[in-house]
């Protein structure tokens, strides 16, 4: 067979294939990525698993203490902190996310909350009337106890280069 024709019909097969695939196998947008790095570093971390074998694995060690590290997601240009009592998902300008992505995240979040932790409660002192900002809280504790924890939502997507979001898990100390 010639070149000129079994190039093409190569081609096309490729094409084909790598659409059928992407139709089968979409990628996660970016909010499915960060709470998917929320389900899999802090909740375990939460749980008192060590994660750092995981996170040396998948992720890129940017710092570490012996009391803490912090690594980089570069699938979805996010930062991992890791911490005994505190795990956090952030992003920052240029990588912050988009308003979309942000009010996808919120909702992701407070299904995992629900699942995860059915006893937190909502605390409204954490919830912002601003449109441009998503925030939300859930908590169990007084404030300044160390036996308060819980969940923190806070996106700022229209902030210019002062956009940011975090998603956060705080275990009891006490």
């Amino acid at each position: 067979m010639k070149k000129r024709i079994l190039f093409p019909i190569v081609a096309t097969g490729l094409l084909t294939g790598f659409a059928l695939a992407a139709l089968l196998w979409p990628l996660p947008s970016r909010a499915e990525r960060l709470a998917a790095l929320f389900s899999d570093y802090c909740l375990p971390n939460h749980r008192g698993e060590n994660v750092v074998a995981k996170a040396e694995a998948n992720l890129v060690l940017r710092k570490r203490s012996p009391s803490s590290s912090q690594w980089i997601d570069q699938a979805s240009g996010s930062f991992i902190s890791i911490k005994a009592s505190y795990c956090t998902v952030a992003t920052y300008h240029p990588f912050a996310l988009s308003e979309a992505d942000a009010k996808e995240l919120l909702e992701l979040t407070r299904k995992i909350v629900s699942q995860e932790f059915p006893d937190l409660a909502v605390d409204p002192r954490l919830s912002s009337s601003d449109p441009d900002v998503f925030e939300q809280g859930w908590f169990v504790g007084k404030i300044q106890s160390p036996k308060r924890w819980g969940v923190f939502f806070s996106a700022h997507p229209n902030s210019g280069q002062s956009s940011n979001s975090i998603l956060s898990l705080t275990s009891p100390t006490g």
